[in-house]
């Protein structure tokens, strides 16, 4: 497993020669984009990525992301810990490609130049991309007010919905 990742790399000649990225980038090497969402910069982006040309030679990125994401709990603002464990599966373009081009099932489209990008850049929009709308907590561990989910239905009763009346109007 490599120790760390490089910074820049060349998907088409990556799939060329069917090669293997296997290593970690830490999380406080990926840019603003992804750590204002984050409570904490602390932790590794671990990823498994093949690069290699499908059926009609268009280069392709297939496996696996997994990282422990220090967010912020939108309830009662402590800390929380999201865990990423993606698949990828992305068809390399060099352009736009035409409406009628296909692509596998499961798969995404991603339009890369035909030079080196930043592979850190592709590890952070596959992390945004799995990130929840809201972080929170499935039950807070400060909030001793939040309900149960059984006795949230205690409260709603037919008899004190405020539309009986006008139901009784109606008649």
């Amino acid at each position: 497993m490599l120790e760390t990742l490089p910074e820049w790399i060349h998907s088409q000649h990556l799939a060329a020669k069917r090669h293997n990225l296997i290593g970690q980038v830490a999380v406080s090497k990926l840019s603003q984009r992804l750590c204002d969402n984050l409570y904490s910069r602390d932790g590794y982006v671990q990823i498994n990525w093949q690069f290699i040309l499908d059926n009609k030679k268009r280069p392709t990125i297939y496996g696996q992301i997994q990282a422990q994401l220090q967010m912020l709990c939108q309830r009662c603002l402590t800390p929380l810990t999201n865990t990423v464990n993606n698949e990828v599966a992305l068809v390399i373009f060099t352009e736009e490609p035409s409406k009628y081009e296909k692509i596998p099932p499961n798969f995404e489209s991603i339009i890369l130049p035909n030079k080196p990008v930043s592979l850190f850049m592709l590890i952070e929009n596959e992390l945004i991309l799995a990130l929840p709308i809201v972080a929170k907590h499935e039950v807070c561990p400060t909030n001793e007010f939040q309900l149960k989910d059984e006795q949230t239905d205690d409260f709603i009763e037919q008899d004190e919905n405020p539309f009986n009346v006008l139901a009784k109007l109606k008649v």
